[in-house]
């Protein structure tokens, strides 16, 4: 939602870039990894894929449910978090993160995302990236708009990429974590590309 309203804002047609950034890529991403990568891959029966779905009664589902949502919540995706906001405190305290977040604030203007915010959909929180870029997207280049709505909509940060992806899919399917990870690094390059193609390629034509 706050997605759509700085899209809204920055005068750019919100249904056009959320059905390319979100759904497009739904279909058109495994046809082309099947034609590229992953050319030895066969079809699976939707039976056969790992299933999340729980075969529990309803409220044993929702009880344990809560229960393991904190225990991911605070073996997993706070610790996680916690690991990169500690790898900046010291990259800080050595006065490396500031060289390190000016090559990400050049690198990012570069792919066509405003820096701020794309900083802080990689390293904190996507929500709170969204809700920064409503804030500034009104005095901000359409493109880079676009560009961080599709960087933030794609749930990004670090801390999913190197823990929280490799953890929960090598424990639900027959991935390793190092396979997981490679799949997840694959999603984040494929996903930038995306983003320069929607930010310098489609937005003019949609403002």
């Amino acid at each position: 939602m706050l997605g759509l309203i700085a899209l809204s804002t920055a005068g750019i047609q919100s249904f056009p870039i959320v059905f390319l950034a979100v759904f497009a890529p739904i279909v058109v991403v495994p046809f082309v990894l099947s034609k590229t990568i992953y050319r030895n891959t066969k079809a699976v029966p939707l039976k056969d894929l790992p299933c999340f779905t729980p075969r529990t009664p309803f409220f044993t589902t929702l009880f344990n449910g809560a229960k393991e949502g904190a225990e991911l919540l605070f073996l997993l995706v706070i610790p996680a978090a916690a690991v990169i906001f500690g790898i900046i405190g010291v990259l800080d305290y050595a006065g490396l993160w500031k060289p390190i977040e000016t090559a990400m604030t050049a690198s990012l203007g570069v792919i066509g995302v405003e820096p701020k915010t794309g900083i802080t959909a990689i390293m904190a929180s996507p929500i709170l990236a969204m809700a920064q870029l409503k804030e500034v997207a009104a005095s901000t280049d359409p493109r880079l708009v676009v560009g961080a709505f599709v960087l933030a909509a794609s749930g990004l940060p670090l801390s999913d990429i190197f823990g929280q992806i490799p953890a929960i899919w090598s424990a639900n399917s027959d991935l390793t974590p190092r396979e997981a990870l490679e799949a997840a690094v694959l999603g984040m390059v494929m996903r930038i590309i995306t983003v320069v193609i929607i930010a310098f390629g489609v937005t003019p034509m949609l403002t």
